[in-house]
C-alpha cells in the first residue's frame, strides 16, 4: 500500500504530491539531498553531486514548453538529431530506484517514445527523474 501524502492541484496537469516543508528529498542515484532550484516557470530539484534532476508531476512538461518558446536557441544552428537505433528501457538491465517523493519503485521509459532519452517515472506520484547527461 502506498503512503498517503497531502495533494495539490498543479496547473491542470492532475493531482500531485507535496511533502511537508521540513522534509528533504534524497537523490535516487547517490542519496545526497536534492536542492530546489526555481526557474522561470517551475521549481525543480537538482542533485549537486550527480547533477540529476527531479521533476514533480507536470514540471517536465512546463520546462520543455518553456525551452521550446525560447528565442535565443536557433533551431537551424543545431545539428540534426540522428538516431541509428531507437533504444528501449530494459527493465532487467536498469537499476530499480526509489522515487525521492514517495519511495515507490520507478520505471524507466523512452521520453517521447523514440528520443533515446531514458527517464524514470513514478507511477504513484507521477514524478520524473532524469540522470545527468
Amino acid at each position: 500500500m502506498s503512503p498517503e501524502f497531502p495533494r495539490c492541484w498543479l496547473r491542470g496537469y492532475g493531482w500531485c504530491w507535496q511533502m511537508s516543508e521540513n522534509e528533504t528529498l534524497k537523490c535516487p542515484s547517490c542519496s545526497n539531498a536534492l536542492v530546489e532550484v526555481a526557474g522561470k516557470s517551475a521549481t525543480v530539484d537538482i542533485c549537486q553531486s550527480c547533477k540529476g534532476i527531479w521533476f514533480d508531476c507536470g514540471e517536465l512538461v512546463t520546462v520543455v514548453q518553456e525551452l521550446l518558446q525560447r528565442e535565443d536557441v536557433a533551431p537551424r544552428s543545431l545539428r540534426p538529431f540522428e538516431k541509428s537505433k531507437v533504444q528501449t528501457a530494459k527493465a532487467d538491465s536498469q537499476i530499480k530506484r526509489a522515487c525521492p517523493r514517495c519511495q515507490q519503485q520507478m520505471k524507466s521509459f523512452n521520453y517521447a517514445y523514440n528520443s533515446n532519452i531514458i527517464l524514470e517515472k513514478c507511477s504513484n506520484c507521477e514524478g520524473i527523474w532524469a540522470d545527468a547527461g
